[in-house]
């Protein structure tokens, strides 16, 4: 069997792999595996025996892997497995692997950045040798692949600090790269980065979400419940969120059901067959940023991953709350991060989107732009805004009025007490000066008698 032979069909029909999900689905508390999931670390382990076949006679496959693993950790060899995956890591990234040609990039393949090299090899991989039950040591630490990540970008910060030293936000790098983008893409980087969800969760969305909200309302309001955790989430998209998607909807989804994915494919043809329209998936829109980041300049090199990925703008989002002060709770509320929502989960409606409100110039990426239809919104918001102002205003004068009603009420309840006490008194005093009329009916007798005499 020639390397170029081991294909997923090819994995599926040996007893460790299979083993490898039921476990995977066993762990998960019997929900299934995505299809995602699935796919990748599927195509993981299939890169781990084409680089093994590179090297020698011996053809390797899934069960023959996990016998040779289970004989090297009990003779105290498990050691040797993990270095085959760090030489499969060095290998995935273009590096020569001690033993091992340099590997074959065919076609639209391209090396692995550091990290994802890590995490096919020291994750994915590794996962199926502990879904068979071997006991691997520890891999190699990830931290200076992750550091590299962080210097990346650290590059092209978003919020930095001005000669007051207060935090503004700088957003030219990032309008560069959405601009750049198809009309989808953008709305849904604009989407990313104003829920502060991950890309599978908005991949998801129906049709229905958008068209069963008030056309009135400009933030959508998004609940849910997060797919890698199984936390529950309430966020919005901002204005320029919600105005660009419901221009996507209205432009290229059309008359599509409201059960229908909102982000699709479009239409192309393939090696002279048409492809039909399908829902866009997180791999395609990964593929689309990172090309884009790769035509504006935006890879370190390729030392590292680009800044633009659809992960980092989850991790904007959660700064952006701390630049904005929005309190703990909330934050956790609107990125599905509480381990017990309790009571926050119940939160009113109004005190979220406030929190929300306070939270929205800090994501808002365009908007200072004024374009024409920005613009409309945010008239339309500060009319809301002078109508609020004008009821407050009143509100206020209402207030002063009954405050002062209320002052003279009490003390015109304090003079009907005091009125009250004096009255008392003088009905003591009556009671205690009024004479006895049977003292009366004794005087005049003793003046008849002595008249008498």
């Amino acid at each position: 069997m020639q390397s170029e032979e081991v294909t997923a069909d090819y994995l599926s029909h040996f007893k460790s792999y299979k083993n490898w999900f039921d476990n995977l689905r066993h762990r998960r508390g019997g929900r299934p595996v995505s299809k995602i999931m699935v796919s990748s670390y599927t195509s993981a382990l299939k890169q781990f025996v084409i680089f093994l076949n590179t090297k020698g006679d011996k053809r390797w496959n899934p069960d023959n892997l996990i016998k040779f693993a289970g004989d090297m950790v009990a003779t105290k060899m498990g050691r040797s497995v993990v270095d085959l995956m760090s030489n499969y890591c060095l290998w995935l990234q273009g590096e020569i692997a001690e033993g091992y040609p340099k590997r074959v990039i065919k076609g639209n393949q391209r090396y692995n950045s550091p990290k994802t090299a890590y995490d096919r090899a020291h994750s994915a991989t590794r996962s199926f040798f502990v879904h068979n039950d071997i006991a691997l040591p520890k891999a190699p630490k990830k931290d200076e692949v992750d550091s590299q990540v962080k210097a990346n970008d650290y590059q092209y910060q978003v919020y930095t600090k001005n000669e007051s030293d207060e935090y503004i936000k700088d957003f030219t790098d990032m309008k560069l790269f959405l601009e750049k983008l198809s009309f989808r893409d953008r709305v849904i980087g604009l989407s990313l980065i104003s829920t502060g969800q991950d890309i599978g969760e908005l991949l998801n969305l129906k049709i229905g979400f958008v068209t069963s909200q008030k056309s009135n309302n400009t933030r959508l309001y998004w609940s849910g419940t997060r797919q890698k955790t199984r936390k529950l989430f309430r966020t919005f998209f901002s204005q320029e969120a919600t105005l660009k998607m419901r221009q996507y909807i209205e432009k290229f989804r059309k008359g599509a059901s409201v059960d229908d994915p909102i982000f699709m494919t479009e239409e192309r043809t393939y090696r002279g067959n048409i492809i039909e329209p399908h829902a866009l998936n997180s791999r395609q829109i990964t593929q689309n940023f990172n090309k884009t980041s790769r035509d504006l300049g935006f890879t370190n090199g390729g030392v590292s991953q680009h800044p633009w990925r659809p992960k980092r703008f989850r991790s904007i989002f959660r700064t952006a709350c701390n630049r904005a002060e929005i309190p703990d709770d909330f934050r956790r509320l609107f990125m599905g991060h509480a381990k017990d929502m309790g009571g926050s989960y119940n939160e009113d409606l109004g005190d979220l989107e406030s929190q929300y409100i306070q939270l929205e110039p800090w994501i808002t990426v365009f908007t200072e732009e004024s374009s024409a239809e920005l613009s409309e919104v945010k008239a339309q918001a500060e009319n809301a805004l002078g109508i609020a102002k004008t009821i407050q205003a009143e509100n206020k004068k209402l207030k002063d009025q009954l405050d002062k009603q209320t002052i003279r009420l009490e003390e015109f309840w304090i003079m009907i007490g005091t009125m009250r006490e004096e009255l008392s008194y003088l009905n003591s005093r009556y009671e205690s000066d009024r004479p006895n009329p049977e003292d009366i009916q004794r005087r005049i007798n003793q003046a008849l008698e002595k008249g008498e005499k």
